[in-house]
This record gives C-alpha cells, structure tokens and sequence, in this order.
C-alpha cells in the first residue's frame, strides 16, 4: 500500500503572496508530494497582539490564490478565531484524520531559527518531517539541533528563490496606495482592491 505524502503550509496570510506559493511548489516537487494543503490560522500564538485581517478575508484569499493550481486545497481547521492556534494540536488533528499518511510541514528559515520556542517542538518533528526555504538573510543557529532532539533528521531543505517578500511589507504598500502587482496573485489582489483591504 502506497502512503499518500501530505504537505501543510500553515500561517495567516494576511495576505498571502507569491512567496508562499513558490515555496509550496518547490516542496511539492522536490519532496514528491501528492497535495499541499494551505491551513490559515486563526490566531497564531505570536501575533496575539497584532491586528490581523477576519479570517473570512484570509481564507478567501487563500482559496483564490491556489484555485488553479493542481494538488493544492486549503482547510478551515485551523481558524479558531477564539484561541490561539499550535502546530503541534493542528498536526496531531491531522494526523489523527490521516494516520497512514507521511506529514511534511512547510516553513521558512526564519521559523526554524526559532523553532525551539515553538510549542512542544519534538513532538513536532515526531508527527511530521519539516521542509525548510531558506530566507534572505537569515541564519539558524547550530545550537537549536541540540536544543530539539530529532530536528537535523527531520529536516528536508527546499531549493527555492530567494524572494523576499513579508505580508507586513505589502500591507504597508497598500495602506501607503504602492502597488503589489506581481507580489500576490491577482485575484487575490483584485479581492483587496475589491474589498478595500489594508486601507489606512
């Protein structure tokens, strides 16, 4: 029996932008995935204190962003707009709901430089194998393999662009009246537009 490799890419996108797209795909490819599932959070643990965009937008935008595009799906399980959202209980949901199923969650560099602060990070890398693009500029220390037991053997590097590209920034852009063309899909840009989005 052949088990199906699931990718998860988690996070607000808040909106969500080319980088997470390409990044999707690389994994996608180079990981032989069978689907990449996008997993908007509802409210992540380390913007508690920000504002961040209803989760009705950021689902919307998510689903225009990868409506064309093979293999990728999206899912609400993680919008709990009433408690912060852990990697470590949604992979446990999912891996519940897919037992025979190889878990791969998708992250950046800047994630994994402070992956040891995350929720329960070995049990993390216990449930699923971490694929990791590497961010401009970011370095991950070599002290955080012996900070999570397991990490190095979990780890699958993404060779990917070097885009560096940060929903904070194009939120500013917008607000400031810049254009983002290029930098997110443009449905998803059409829908801000539409939408007043990001408007200051």
């Amino acid at each position: 029996m052949t088990h199906e490799n699931i990718g998860l890419m988690g996070g607000t996108f808040d909106p969500i932008h080319i980088g997470h797209l390409v990044i999707a795909q690389r994994a996608m490819e180079q990981l032989d995935l069978n689907a990449v599932i996008f997993l908007p959070a509802g409210l992540p643990p380390h913007k508690q204190d920000e504002e961040h965009t209803s989760a009705i937008h950021r689902v919307a935008m998510t689903r225009l962003a990868i409506e064309s595009v093979p293999n990728f799906r999206i899912s609400e399980r993680d919008v709990r707009e009433d408690r912060a959202s852990y990697t470590v209980d949604l992979l446990r949901d999912v891996k519940a709901d897919n037992p025979d199923a190889n878990l791969t969650f998708i992250i950046g560099a800047d994630s994994l430089r402070d992956f040891a602060r995350w929720r329960e990070p070995e049990a993390i890398v216990r449930i699923a194998r971490l694929a990791v693009a590497a961010r401009p500029e970011v370095s991950v220390p070599e002290d955080i393999y012996q900070q999570v037991r397991g990490l190095r053997e979990a780890i699958d590097w993404i060779e990917s662009p070097l885009l560096d590209i940060a929903a904070t920034e194009l939120r500013d852009r917008i607000s400031r009246g810049a254009t983002v063309q290029h930098l997110v899909p443009a449905s998803v840009l059409a829908y801000i537009q539409q939408r007043k989005l990001y408007r200051s």
